[in-house]
Formats: structure tokens, C-alpha cells, sequence
């Protein structure tokens, strides 16, 4: 059995709201980062991880920042796509 991960993702109507939330973080167009992720995704199953592309509404991971007292940096995005995820998968 494969180790799974999650990572953090956002649809095209969400991602101008994640690029306002964390300045400098996403320069790329809406098709790059899509195309990152799937790249992303693709070299962690070459390495043996099952990875599943967590889409999320990005004022959801902005509450949960807020809560938790996290900037909303790469970490706090890849604590929250595993928190939801995880989630997800029990339900």
C-alpha cells in the first residue's frame, strides 16, 4: 500500500482570492499552477505516494489561519490540505 498525501488546491475561481492571500506565493497563471500540482502529484507517485489534490475554498483556509494563529504560508497550506483531507476521507 502507497503512503498518502494531500496537497493544497484551489479551482480557477478561488485562485486570484489565494494569490491576494499570500503576496508573491503564486506568480504563475491559473493553467501553470494547475500544471504544477499535476506535476506535483505525478513525481510524489513516482516516489511512491498516492497524493490527492485537495481543493479548498481559500476564505475556509483563511478562518482556519486565523484560528490557529498561522500566516497563510506553504506550511499552514500544507497543514490545512491534510487536516481537510483526512476529514474528507473519514466521511
Amino acid at each position: 500500500m502507497a503512503a498518502l498525501g494531500y496537497g493544497f488546491f484551489v479551482d480557477e475561481s478561488e485562485y486570484l482570492a489565494l494569490q491576494e492571500a499570500c503576496p508573491g506565493d503564486f506568480p504563475w497563471t491559473y493553467p501553470e499552477f494547475e500544471k504544477r500540482a499535476n506535476d506535483f502529484v505525478a513525481a510524489n507517485r513516482s516516489n511512491g505516494v498516492e497524493t490527492k489534490l485537495v481543493r479548498v475554498k481559500v476564505t475556509d483556509f483563511l478562518r482556519w489561519c486565523d484560528k490557529a494563529g498561522r500566516s497563510p504560508d506553504n506550511g499552514a497550506r500544507s497543514l490545512y490540505a491534510v487536516e481537510v483531507g483526512n476529514r474528507r476521507e473519514s466521511n
